[in-house]
């Protein structure tokens, strides 16, 4: 197991929103450590192989996952949070308007979750969450109390 040496992530702390779940600290320097202009290039190549695979979903026998693998991508890549750069709204607006007439989706605490770090970054979670009970998406969820 390597060693990680925080004076390489130290000058972008600042700017690192905090999840949860926490981040990894040798993908934080992995990401730092390349030169930004490779970055972008590499990060531009991966988005463009997930939106290719987001236009077959009907194919899929769980559609949500690669909306839910292009959403954490987003939050390892881009760990700054939500940003023009990023598109973290963006997709989460996609994938919350994709799913939110299957009811087959309406109690699956993976969608909910989506639905919660979209109120996150909103500017009116209330209007969010009276959506969700009017539609009741996750109401039968406790994570959605």
């Amino acid at each position: 197991m390597e060693i990680i040496d925080f004076e390489s992530i130290e000058q972008q702390k600042e700017n690192i929103e905090p999840l949860n779940e926490g981040r990894s600290a040798a993908a934080l320097k992995g990401l730092f450590s390349v030169p930004l202009g490779d970055l972008k290039k590499q990060q531009l190549d991966e988005r463009s192989k997930i939106e290719a695979e987001l236009e077959s979903l009907e194919e899929l026998d769980d559609p949500i996952q690669p909306y839910l693998d292009y959403i954490q991508w987003i939050k390892t890549n881009y760990p700054t949070g939500k940003s023009v750069e990023s598109g973290l709204i963006q997709v989460l607006e996609r994938c919350t308007s994709q799913f939110r007439d299957y009811d087959f989706y309406k109690n699956d605490p993976r969608y909910l979750k989506v639905w919660l770090t979209y109120a996150k970054y909103s500017d009116n979670p209330r209007d969010i969450f009276v959506y969700l009970a009017r539609k009741e998406i996750g109401t039968s969820l406790a994570l959605y109390y």
